[in-house]
């Protein structure tokens, strides 16, 4: 077999597809269809070349970069520097007021930048996270960010995550508060204007009321009583009206705060029947003085205790499972009227 390459000399000079190679070039190389390839080896390879010469050039297949040897020893004479791809969604977790985004780990990707706009140079830089809660949104709406991936070399192509907030409903919403109170409320009237407080500060609007009782009051005088759904902020059934609140149980446990995060003590204050009335009964030796009508805080002797619901509870006890001196710190059931 005889191989034909077109090798053009002119003095010290050799021309590989170019009959007039450049008079400064020992070596030319020329073509439009085809590159030049250089060595390739593995680092053990490269580390067992003997006596390498000051210059020697190879290709790295391990680090994928060009090397040469100077110095004594071998450096890295260019290396590539991939972009990270593009991030792709999650499982995002949607409530009337928030969405909690989530997007999959990026190979190579050293941080993620998201933001409401297209534009990656107002993005906020989310770090290593991969998880972005966005709240003050409003329910059965649907949203959208944009999200990058970067490393040392750039940023990825956006990628557009959609989600829309969980659906509004009709009837009314409950919470257990994220704050917690001694027994001072300044009655029940005091705890309804906790209860208020909450919720203006959770921005989630509507007219609120605890769930507690004393002497004069209780929720079945002080609520108005629905007929339809009561259900947490991220519209989880509590209960299908009035009369299935008050019948011994409810669907889920109220264990959700005014900004829909997830309580895991939750005690709340109530001294009241599973029915909305005032529980008159000394349960755990607690009596009929309630703290001296929730505006005490300073005791802890029987009978001048409070009864509390359990938050975990979807039996009776969510209402009336417990009691406490006066002097300990509890949340509150908060129900919208």
């Amino acid at each position: 077999m005889i191989l034909l390459v077109s090798i053009k000399a002119k003095g010290q000079g050799v021309g590989i597809g170019t009959t007039a190679p450049d008079p400064s070039a020992k070596l030319e190389i020329n073509s439009t269809t085809q590159g030049t390839l250089i060595t390739r080896m593995s680092t053990a390879q490269r580390n067992a070349i003997v006596s390498p010469a000051e210059g020697l050039l190879i290709f790295n297949t391990d680090s994928k970069c060009f090397e040469s040897y100077v110095y004594s020893a071998w450096y890295s004479v260019s290396c590539p520097c991939p972009l990270p791809a593009a991030v792709s969604a999650g499982i995002h977790s949607p409530s009337q007021i928030q969405i909690v985004w989530n997007w999959n780990a990026v190979s190579g990707a050293t941080g993620y930048k998201w933001n409401t706009l297209n534009d990656y140079s107002t993005a906020i830089d989310n770090q290593n996270t991969t998880s972005y809660t966005q709240t003050g949104l409003s329910c059965g709406m649907q949203d959208s960010i944009f999200v990058w991936a970067y490393n040392s070399c750039g940023s990825s192509p956006v990628s557009i995550l959609t989600q829309s907030t969980s659906p509004c409903n009709s009837g009314k919403r409950v919470f257990i508060t994220s704050q917690t109170y001694t027994a001072n409320l300044g009655g029940t009237a005091g705890a309804d204007n906790n209860c208020q407080t909450r919720a203006n500060a959770a921005g989630i609007g509507g007219s609120w009321k605890a769930w507690i009782s004393d002497p004069s009051s209780s929720p079945a005088t002080r609520f108005t009583q629905m007929s339809s759904a009561y259900t947490l902020i991220n519209g989880t059934l509590i209960a299908n009206g009035w009369s299935d609140l008050t019948d011994g149980s409810i669907a889920n446990p109220i264990n959700r705060d005014e900004f829909d995060n997830p309580v895991a003590s939750g005690a709340a204050w109530s001294n009241t029947n599973i029915n909305g009335t005032f529980n008159t009964s000394s349960y755990a030796g607690c009596g009929g003085s309630v703290c001296n009508g929730w505006t005490l805080d300073n005791s802890c002797y029987n009978p001048n205790c409070g009864q509390l619901g359990d938050g975990s509870s979807t039996g009776s006890y969510w209402t009336i499972g417990g009691a406490s001196c006066c002097n300990q710190y509890f949340r509150l059931f908060c129900f919208e009227q």
